[in-house]
């Protein structure tokens, strides 16, 4: 019976938060598509009430506005879905970037690059252990390089087929640059959203531990087997601790501990540790207090960061709605009354 009331808290926690998120997040994925349907009715508005505008939508100008605005609005619409359900990466890798790596050229290369923005390249590995990103920093730089290049060249040729001359070239270059910072830019926002989905994991972790600590012959094994199977930003360091358990003993949970600087995690470990001098419902026996401390402390951290999520979503989607009408409607009847208002003074 307490073991249910564990999970049903657990429920009642997640139910809670969704509720809120759908609150702080009505209506704004919508918001941010929306402003692709109305740029042919735009256009067609202020062709009828000013025929000479078709100069604008039909040349190099209104073309590059509309790929530009479409890209905006679907880009904006990504990093609003990002912010409402926050994700945890797949631990898969993926083939070709393997494959790419394991050539000795290539691994050359990236060597030689890496060896150019030493400094930078460390922060950089320190962040993707941080986040138990799935690709080590030399799988990452050539993802990194692949997906940019990949970007840039296919923006490029789809330029060329609108024949826009040399702005093909500038704006594949822009693509390429975007992609290539964007990733990192990514990465670090991915940090600052797990640092929340870290804790949802302790209280998951904290509410296994205290259904099984009290389990006839349950075993240090048999608890992270089971933390496995539900981890999801830990995965990685219970894999470690799971597949090293049984050859080097506790010492496994010791180098944890070193290399993890997240207090909470912490905690847990020192639990595990300590079942190598005690019964294990002894070793966890301060987790159910633990745990009732990080679900109130979770409870107003949650609603807090979660308004704030909301809040930077509200800004970012009403963007495509704002470049629309002043891309799509004001600049070209400015660009026409200038160039009407210059005729007429020349023949004056």
């Amino acid at each position: 019976i307490k073991n249910m009331s564990y999970l049903k808290e657990d429920i009642n926690i997640y139910i809670l938060k969704q509720k809120a998120v759908e609150h702080a997040f009505m209506g704004l994925t919508w918001i941010c598509i929306l402003p692709i349907y109305f740029m042919k009715p735009i256009e067609i508005w202020a062709l009828s009430n000013m025929p000479e505008l078709s100069n604008y939508y039909g040349g190099t100008l209104g073309k590059i506005s509309v790929i530009l605005l479409a890209f905006l609005s679907l880009g904006i619409y990504k990093i609003v879905v990002s912010l409402k359900y926050p994700k945890t990466h797949s631990n898969m890798k993926k083939k070709w970037v393997v494959k790419l790596i394991s050539n000795k050229r290539i691994a050359k290369c990236v060597t030689k690059y890496m060896n150019l923005f030493v400094d930078e390249m460390k922060k950089l590995d320190k962040l993707l252990r941080t986040i138990a990103y799935p690709y080590n920093i030399m799988e990452f730089c050539v993802k990194r390089v692949v997906i940019s290049m990949f970007s840039g060249l296919l923006s490029l040729i789809l330029l060329i087929t609108l024949d826009l001359g040399w702005l093909s070239a500038f704006i594949g270059m822009g693509i390429f640059l975007f992609m290539y910072y964007g990733q990192v830019i990514a990465i670090y926002i991915k940090k600052n959203l797990m640092m929340l989905e870290r804790e949802d994991e302790i209280i998951r972790f904290q509410g296994i531990i205290l259904m099984l600590m009290h389990a006839d012959k349950i075993t240090v094994e048999q608890i992270l087997n089971q933390l496995e199977r539900f981890a999801v930003a830990f995965k990685r360091q219970i894999e470690e601790m799971s597949d090293k358990l049984s050859y080097k003993g506790t010492s496994v949970f010791k180098e944890q501990k070193n290399k993890s600087d997240f207090l909470p995690f912490n905690r847990l470990i020192d639990g595990f540790i300590a079942c190598d001098d005690m019964y294990i419902h002894k070793a966890f026996e301060d987790v159910e207090m633990d745990r009732r401390y990080y679900i109130e402390k979770h409870k107003q951290e949650n609603l807090f960061y979660i308004e704030q999520r909301g809040a930077i979503s509200k800004f970012l989607s009403f963007i495509p709605i704002c470049a629309v009408v002043l891309i799509n409607l004001i600049i070209p009847f400015v660009l026409e009354g200038m160039q009407q208002l210059s005729i007429s003074n020349m023949s004056l």
